[in-house]
């Protein structure tokens, strides 16, 4: 069996560790991902590389244990879906066992279940695995017989929802910003102030970017409703000093999230009225309990969204090209970088989107200490980008005399251009998303 630890055990918990083993789980040979802490801002980029690595190993069929995942952010839901979808892609499959009640709150919340096999029990997952053959396996006859199962006294019930403890008394401050004072309000700061920290109220907007300023609060908890709330967001996820702040977003049940998405920049996380109150307990709490570490990791984190049209590309351009101009990297290395993001944009809505405005681009920038990272993903079907990866390695040269150049053709001169421009350039499976990183240390 072999277990690999992702963790670097000399930082300080919270943090996500991950454990993989290989295994056979009644006749079928799978590997189960174990994962113990949080999966947000500063530990989702070790989760989707776990993942990468995942792909390229036998068996790729693998089970996501999260019996000890405390907090999940949407952005680690997101990369659920799209991995999901991947191992789907190449014929394997990945599911989800023992979530905790918190976590299986929020994925119930936005529909996760309905997308990936979720199993409370390990019972649950052993038929399903041996309901049939990946593609043709019935998950509700799998959970009626897993039912059957527990009806019979075979296994143990799960068991009950148990409230969350509140959260040690620590110097935190939340910011809550809102039309008016209300008894959600209320009960909200009752259960998150702590003695030593802050909870204070802002009523507009422009006041609550005021008390921003001041406060530097751990935790911002947004209304929809107030007016220009997306200028909140977006004026906090753009600032390097600011951006790392957790941003929970409260949205009302009549809000079209999709209506929003021609050019977004997301919050940290969000819910959709009606919800229940230890829902939001739950998501501020994890936030607040990795406060501390998550600033020590990662500097800045922003994750935007935007169709393909010109108008909003040019605006993506300009959003990161602001961000990297305070990110450390040398004046040469932004424009290197600025230059393979142009080009992962592009052929995003060019050649991923077949020129398809109404699609979207995701692009996820993160600066810590040593390096920007960025990925790109269009909603496109991919390519097969290996051949071009190959020749990048056996020819350094960029002007040549290919084929693909110069015949509307994915891959050629603009991968070798993003290669040239920057220290890491990778593909993720099925060839939608490209990961560039640019070291800060090596710029200078």
């Amino acid at each position: 069996m072999t277990t690999t630890d992702i963790v670097d055990q000399e930082k300080a918990v919270p943090e996500l560790k991950l454990i993989s083993e290989k295994e056979n789980l009644h006749g079928i040979e799978l590997t189960r991902l174990s994962l113990s802490g949080f999966i947000n801002a500063s530990t989702f980029q070790n989760f989707q590389s776990t993942l990468d690595m995942l792909l390229q190993e036998e068996p790729k069929e693998v089970v996501l244990d999260f019996g000890e995942v405390q907090y999940i952010n949407s952005t680690g839901m997101s990369t659920l879906v799209n991995y999901r979808n991947v191992f789907q892609g190449i014929g394997s499959e990945m599911v989800i066992l023992k979530p905790t009640e918190p976590v299986f709150g929020i994925f119930s919340l936005i529909g996760l279940p309905d997308i990936i096999p979720v199993f409370h029990e390990e019972v649950h997952l052993i038929a399903y695995v041996n309901s049939g053959k990946i593609g043709e396996r019935d998950y509700n006859a799998a959970t009626d017989e897993a039912q059957a199962l527990l009806e019979a006294g075979k296994i143990l019930a799960v068991p009950d929802t148990q409230d969350l403890e509140p959260i040690s008394a620590e110097e935190t401050c939340v910011l809550m910003v809102l039309p008016k004072q209300t008894r959600f309000s209320n009960i909200t700061r009752m259960r998150l102030a702590p003695p030593s920290g802050k909870f204070e109220l802002a009523f507009k907007v422009e006041e609550g970017l005021e008390m921003f300023d001041k406060l530097n609060p751990d935790l911002v908890i947004l209304e929809d409703r107030m007016e220009d709330a997306e200028k909140f967001v977006e004026t906090v996820k753009v600032q390097k000093s600011k951006s790392i702040t957790a941003i929970i977003r409260i949205y009302g049940q009549d809000n079209d999230l999709n209506k929003q998405r021609e050019f977004k920049i997301w919050e940290d996380a969000y819910l959709i009225e009606p919800f229940e109150m230890k829902d939001i307990f739950s998501l501020c709490e994890a936030e607040l309990k990795q406060i501390p570490k998550n600033r020590e990791i990662l500097l800045h984190l922003t994750h935007l969204e935007f169709e393909g049209t010109s108008n909003q590309v040019d605006r993506a351009k300009e959003l990161t090209k602001k961000i990297l101009s305070v990110s450390g990297l040398s004046t040469n290395a932004q424009t290197e970088l600025q230059a393979a993001i142009s080009e992962g944009i592009d052929n995003g809505v060019l050649h991923g989107h077949k020129g398809n405005t109404e699609n979207h681009i995701d692009l996820k920038l993160l600066l810590d200490k040593e390096k920007v990272e960025v990925r790109i993903e269009d909603e496109g079907d991919g390519f097969d980008y290996r051949k071009h990866i190959e020749e990048l390695k056996e020819d350094g040269s960029v002007l040549d005399d290919r084929p693909t150049i110069g015949k509307g053709k994915t891959g050629g001169l603009g991968i070798h251009l993003m290669s040239r421009c920057t220290d890491t350039l990778e593909y993720i499976d099925p060839g939608n998303c490209v990961r560039i990183v640019k070291h800060i240390n090596s710029s200078n």
